[in-house]
């Protein structure tokens, strides 16, 4: 798009929106102009598909900005405010993001390659989708992040503990699926990190797979058992017997409700385990 359109649409969406405060414009007006607005009050802008390569918005105040589309590739982004930003899809290739609040903001499919977010929050970002290739995110906050179908998720950062409430969120979401391969993941770093057998098994059960959810509590306990975790280890012949019970009744016809009913049943002991 030419940029003096590009530049066109966006005043124009701000001239159709409730009345702004004159310092927001000239803020706007700012970036549009010469790319240079550090710690600018452009919170609630319309900036879809405006053109911010290397920009400085060094601790800008971008809350709840719509920059669907933005090409904010190189910019300068290093402890801006971008809560409940809308990124959908936006270039932020070598974008420094370092300290940044990214929280709760909608990075779908957005291009992070090489991007900076050491330190940032991206606590509840919904990142489904995102390249994120070569990007360094050590430090970053990602515990309720969404990661569903990330590209190139940068190696070595997420710890058996992060899988895990990642884990846990995809399944209160009813993405069971990515809930079983979250777990695995934290299984694959500390094979012996027992909570993951339980939630593992709670997806396999949702997913149908009574047998292999009852493998995986087994796995579970013997391990809580060799770590002296009581609560653990009863846990877990709990989560056993309530489905077997289960799965008996059922082929003799005297239990309604199929594996989501033992799962209602087993899901409050789980919530224990949730770290």
């Amino acid at each position: 798009m030419n940029k003096a359109i590009s530049t066109a649409f966006v005043l124009l969406g701000l001239s159709l929106a409730a009345p702004a405060v004159a310092e927001d414009l000239e803020h706007l007006r700012q970036l549009l102009s010469s790319k240079e607005c550090p710690m600018c009050n452009l919170s609630e802008s319309g900036l879809s598909m405006a053109e911010l390569e290397n920009a400085d918005l060094t601790e800008a105040d971008l809350s709840f900005a719509n920059l669907d589309n933005a090409d904010l590739s190189g910019a300068n982004l290093s402890g801006a405010d971008l809560t409940g930003a809308l990124l959908y899809k936006a270039d932020l290739r070598r974008a420094n993001l370092a300290g940044a609040n990214l929280a709760g903001a909608n990075l779908i499919g957005a291009d992070l390659s090489y991007a900076d977010l050491t330190g940032a929050n991206l606590a509840g970002a919904n990142l489904s989708g995102a390249y994120m290739a070569n990007a360094q995110i050590e430090g970053a906050i990602i515990n309720t992040a969404i990661l569903n179908g990330v590209i190139d998720f940068p190696g070595g950062i997420l710890t058996p503990e992060d899988y895990y409430r990642l884990a846990f969120v995809d399944a209160r979401s009813g993405n069971h699926r990515g809930a079983l391969e979250k777990h695995s993941l934290a299984l694959q770093i500390d094979p012996n990190f027992a909570p993951a057998y339980l939630g593992r098994g709670v997806s396999r059960l949702q997913l149908g797979d009574g047998s292999g959810a009852i493998a995986d509590w087994t796995v579970a306990s013997a391990i809580f058992e060799t770590q002296g975790n009581e609560q653990g280890y009863q846990t877990s012949q709990e989560f056993i017997e309530v489905t077997e019970k289960a799965i008996e009744e059922s082929k003799r016809g005297k239990r309604r409700g199929g594996f989501l009913s033992i799962v209602n049943q087993l899901a409050p002991m789980l919530l224990q385990f949730l770290l």
